[in-house]
């Protein structure tokens, strides 16, 4: 799987440097700048449920290791401070997250049987998913900064949202339903995880050194986390992320 995500990314960056130093060749527009730029850096954030249902209190909260890496072109009619750009960016995100709920509507595995039901008692949610990512972006240039707002595509190209429930019970179907004492249940909804996603991004980028810049972002998605169908989770959950990290822009047009 890592070798995979190693050489697209490899052919994105190759691929884009090219593409955008022709088109700097060939262009017969004085004023049109095209630039390539490589990007990287990590994502800090949660699938966070909204809105936040009362039923769950006491968060608990910790990153897991959520790298991004890509490659941008952008285009700029140097008349005007404005342009677009887009890209391909390969990007994890992901959390390690607690609660205590009460009568959550949840899916997990008892005794080896799959039992849908109310659960009341803590639950831990372990999220990490890779996702491939085409940026449409339209930015605000000045020298040493720029401000950029838009939109991301998103595929997951690795899914990943398993956790567990324990010290509670669940009310089997209703909340009044027969009540199961759990000690400790796990679950896996791996395969609910949507396979696309929209998000809406809004960033700042500020030059520190020659072709270096440094980068900073909110991404909120307009998408649910998991399957608009899926009943194992009572509420719906958005990836809601910000991120920080390096440029380097390729050659002298930017």
């Amino acid at each position: 799987m890592y070798r995979n995500i190693i050489i697209t990314l490899a052919f994105i960056v190759f691929s884009g440097a090219i593409y955008s130093q022709n088109l700097a060749e060939t262009s017969n527009e004085e004023n049109l700048s095209i630039s390539t730029k490589i990007v990287g850096g990590f994502h800090l954030g949660a699938s966070v449920p909204l809105p936040v249902p009362n039923r769950i209190t006491n968060f608990s909260w910790s990153p897991t290791m959520a790298p991004y890496i890509g490659a941008l072109i952008s285009l700029q009619n140097l008349e005007t401070p404005f342009g677009i750009s887009t890209g391909a960016i390969i990007a994890y995100k992901g959390m390690n997250a607690g609660a205590s709920v009460y009568q959550i509507y949840t899916e997990v595995e008892i005794d080896g049987v799959q039992t849908k039901g109310y659960f009341t008692g803590r639950n831990e949610t372990h999220v990490n998913n890779c996702y491939l990512i085409f940026p449409v972006k339209i930015f605000f240039s000045k020298p040493r900064y720029k401000i950029n707002l838009g939109v991301d595509l998103s595929y997951a190209i690795q899914k990943e949202f398993q956790g567990a429930v324990k010290d509670g019970y669940l009310r089997v179907e209703t909340p009044i339903g027969e009540r199961i004492d759990i000690t400790y249940a796990e679950y896996s909804f791996d395969d609910e995880v949507r396979s696309f996603d929209i998000a809406a991004v809004a960033g700042y980028e500020r030059k520190i050194y020659n072709n270096f810049w440094i980068s900073a972002s909110l991404n909120w998605s307009l998408t649910s986390l998991l399957n608009s169908d899926f009943s194992g989770i009572s509420y719906k959950m958005y990836n809601i992320y910000a991120n920080i990290g390096l440029v380097y822009y390729i050659g002298k047009n930017r």
